[in-house]
This record gives C-alpha cells, sequence and structure tokens, in this order.
C-alpha cells in the first residue's frame, strides 16, 4: 500500500545523492486499516519509519480515505504512533500518538515554559473527516507525570483548534 500511495521515495540531498535508494526495504512500515477490508480499505493509517518520513521529533503518519479508485489524504500526524484503539462497531479505532512539545506552554505551573512529552488520543470524526484529538492520555515533564484535572478540557480545545502536531 506504501507504494501505491507513492510513500517510497527516496530522500535526495540538494548535490543529488540519494540517501535511500529502496526506502521501503529498509524501513518499519505500520499500517491499519480503519474501514473496510484489509487490502482494499475505504479508511486507513500508514506510517513509514525512515529517513524520509521521520526527524528528530517523530515520523509522519497519514490518514487516506478512498475516493472513487485512489485514496486522498485527508490527515497527516507527526510525532511517535504508539497504538490503536478499537471502538465497538464499524467505527475507526482511535490512534494514540506520542508527541513532543518543545516549550511551548507551563504544564507544571513553576512558571517557565516545557518541554514535554503528551500522549493524545485521536477519534475519527466523520462530519469533519478527519482525526481530531479525543483525549489527552498522559504529560511528562523531565520524567514526571503532569496532573491533567485542570489542564485537560481547555488544552483538548487548544489543539482541537490548532494542532501543531496535524498537517
Amino acid at each position: 500500500m506504501a507504494n501505491k500511495l507513492g510513500l517510497c521515495d527516496a530522500l535526495t540531498s540538494r548535490s543529488g545523492e540519494v540517501y535511500e535508494s529502496a526506502p521501503c526495504s529498509n524501513c518499519n512500515i505500520e499500517y491499519i486499516p480503519l474501514i473496510g477490508n484489509s487490502q482494499n480499505p475505504d479508511l486507513l493509517f500508514i506510517e513509514i519509519e525512515s529517513a524520509s518520513h521521520c526527524g528528530s521529533g517523530g515520523c509522519s503518519g497519514h490518514i487516506y480515505m478512498r475516493r472513487g479508485p485512489d485514496y486522498e489524504q485527508v490527515l497527516g500526524l507527526f510525532g511517535y504512533y504508539e497504538r490503536s484503539v478499537p471502538r465497538s462497531g464499524n467505527q475507526p479505532a482511535d490512534l494514540v500518538y506520542l508527541h513532543v512539545d518543545g516549550g511551548s506552554q507551563d504544564y507544571n505551573g513553576d512558571g517557565f515554559d516545557d518541554r514535554a512529552s503528551i500522549w493524545m488520543q485521536y477519534r475519527w470524526n466523520q462530519d469533519n473527516k478527519k482525526y481530531l484529538p479525543y483525549d489527552i492520555l498522559r504529560i511528562k515533564v523531565n520524567g514526571k507525570s503532569i496532573p491533567l484535572s485542570t489542564k485537560r478540557t481547555r488544552l483538548l480545545q487548544e489543539w482541537t483548534r490548532n494542532n501543531r502536531w496535524s498537517f
């Protein structure tokens, strides 16, 4: 499927040197059919861990929706894909991502913006035809978990409006 979607392109430098001659042969591919059968799903998630698709803050995961015989990317997420969470009925699984915040907020209340690890659960929104932040599962600053009770609603609203980890 990664080849069909054109995700197995070589990473090339400005000098023309190709870093990966066969990028999908030496990488880890996470493929999850979200709606439909596994060979020809109507909605799917795919993440490729390779030099072409990853950086210091994670890798890019892509959600594609079938449009006739082809697929169209409806959303991308950047971070570290952790797992999918099955849902009942014919609903697409939730996706759990670990995101790295380089210091945009004061999560621990010490008066300074913090670098943080954020575990976010995304849920498919049928009206918008995309995954939206659904829940914040955990935030860690300096290896310590931050209580979420007072921050969860505000952060979810903010990240649903302007999620820096989606594209």
